[in-house]
């Protein structure tokens, strides 16, 4: 059951990784600049992935720690 807990938060780390590629992607082939609160924003919506992305990977991490220790 580790295993699958593991792969599922593996497949969401792919998918988020997909999506955030595919957001800088979409903002890169913007022509308009910006605004100050669009940046802003844009500057909340980073930290909020960063931590979704930071919370991923320790679940992740935490599976495989627990995995190993039901091991022995």
């Amino acid at each position: 059951s580790f295993i699958q807990a593991e792969g599922g938060v593996l497949c969401a780390t792919v998918l988020f990784i997909s999506l955030l590629r595919a957001l800088a992607i979409c903002d890169r082939r913007r022509t308009q600049q910006k605004s100050k609160s669009e940046l802003e924003e844009q500057k909340k919506r980073g930290g909020f992935l960063f931590m979704l992305c930071l919370g991923l990977y320790l679940a992740n991490f935490g599976l495989c720690a627990a995995g190993k220790l039901s091991d022995n």
